[in-house]
C-alpha cells in the first residue's frame, strides 16, 4: 500500500525549504560584504535571496486557505430603540 502524502504539509515544507535557502544566502551576503565583494556581486546575491523568499511566500500563500480559517462575513444591524446608548451632545448634554 502506498503512503498518502499530505499536500498541505508538502506546500509548507516547500515554503520552509525556500526560507532556509534565503537565510543561507543572507549568511553568504554577510560573508561577501565582510570580504569586500563588489556591489554588483552583493546585489546579485541579494536578488537570489529575495527570489527564494518570494517562492516561500507563494508556497505559503497556496497553503494558507487550507491551514487558516477564512474570515466569515459579519452582519451589522441597527441598534435597538429600546435601550439606546447615551450620546454626548456638546451643546445639549447627554441624550438618551
Amino acid at each position: 500500500m502506498t503512503r498518502r502524502l499530505d499536500p498541505i504539509a508538502l506546500m509548507l515544507g516547500v515554503a520552509r525549504h525556500f526560507l532556509e535557502r534565503a537565510e543561507a544566502f543572507d549568511q553568504t551576503i554577510e560573508a561577501a560584504t565582510a570580504a569586500g565583494a563588489s556591489q554588483k556581486d552583493i546585489v546579485a546575491l541579494m536578488n537570489i535571496s529575495d527570489d527564494y523568499r518570494l517562492k516561500a511566500l507563494a508556497a505559503a500563500r497556496d497553503a494558507a486557505p487550507y491551514t487558516a480559517p477564512r474570515l466569515q462575513a459579519v452582519e451589522f444591524s441597527p441598534a435597538s430603540e429600546a435601550d439606546p446608548l447615551p450620546v454626548r451632545r456638546p451643546d445639549r448634554g447627554f441624550k438618551r
